[in-house]
């Protein structure tokens, strides 16, 4: 299965990057590029991760997950991992992981 990942700006510049497939080893590259495409760009003041469409996540998109909150938090921007469901849900409820994918960033404020 492939990955995709599409942008959508919405509520004051928020970029929503909707992913859709499968999230692992072979895939992951894609959405740590998305992540870190828009946290790089000035006029985005935060991102969120939806991932209603996400069918697999395996350990390589809980680390990209996870450093693009700790990117997010050093620029100051917020970040949210949004709507997973399934067995992302699953497997991020499981590792403990799914509380620690949200940062309220200050830029802006």
């Amino acid at each position: 299965m492939t990955l995709t990942v599409s942008t959508d700006r919405r509520d004051g510049g928020i970029l929503y990057l909707i992913v859709t497939g499968e999230v692992d080893l072979a895939t992951a590259d894609v959405l740590q590029q998305g992540i870190a495409a828009g946290l790089e760009a000035d006029d985005v003041p935060g991102i969120v991760v939806d991932l209603t469409e996400v069918t697999f996540l395996d350990s390589s998109g809980i680390r990209v997950l996870l450093k693009g909150r700790r990117s997010a938090e050093e620029r100051a921007k917020s970040y949210l991992v949004d709507a997973p469901r399934g067995v992302a849900r699953r497997i991020l409820d499981l590792s403990g992981v799914r509380e620690h994918l949200a940062y309220q960033g200050t830029e802006g404020r």
